[in-house]
């Protein structure tokens, strides 16, 4: 096979995740991140819990299955919630 072929063939059994867009301050980039930290000291098992129900993906990477979860902490200091 060709390497476009291999690629369409690997595209049929895994399909690409959707990437959202993120505008984002870094003053709240690092409220989501003080609050992921506090989570983890404060919170054990509902961190664990999150991060169960993150790691149950079959992402590429970590930071492909640990953006989601940023990204909902980042939501719900805005108000907005995904879970």
């Amino acid at each position: 096979m060709t390497e476009v072929s291999d690629n369409i063939e690997a595209g049929k059994a895994h399909i690409e995740r959707q990437y959202r867009v993120v505008t984002v301050t870094e003053a709240s980039l690092a409220r989501a991140f003080t609050e992921w930290e506090r989570r983890y000291r404060e919170e054990p098992e509902r961190f664990q819990r999150e991060t169960e129900r993150m790691l149950r993906g079959d992402a590429k990477s970590y930071g492909d299955q640990a953006a989601p979860y940023l990204l909902s902490i980042l939501d719900e200091q805005r108000g907005l919630h995904r879970w």
